[in-house]
């Protein structure tokens, strides 16, 4: 058992085939947000939106809240940046 407790500051996690993709986001918010989209038509900027819309960013951690904003953006950028070398 742990003397304390350990919070997340950030964390995604992104799961995703040709047609769909789920998008989980933890650590920012009071709950943990799902984002679920067709990948037709999806764009980088409409998913960072939905992600900013739907994250209720708390102040709860040792990390500036700026920091944390910011740095959702950069990782959902770095997946759809690699998604398109996955194969299937």
């Amino acid at each position: 058992m742990r003397r304390s407790l350990d919070f997340t500051s950030l964390t995604v996690a992104v799961v995703w085939d040709r047609y769909r993709v789920r998008i989980g986001i933890n650590g920012v918010s009071m709950a943990p947000v799902l984002i679920r989209e067709n990948l037709s038509g999806l764009s980088l900027g409409n998913l960072q939106r939905q992600a900013r819309k739907k994250c209720l960013f708390v102040d709860n951690d040792l990390l500036l809240l700026q920091y944390r904003r910011e740095m959702l953006q950069v990782y959902l950028q770095e997946w759809w940046e690699q998604r398109d070398k996955a194969t299937f």
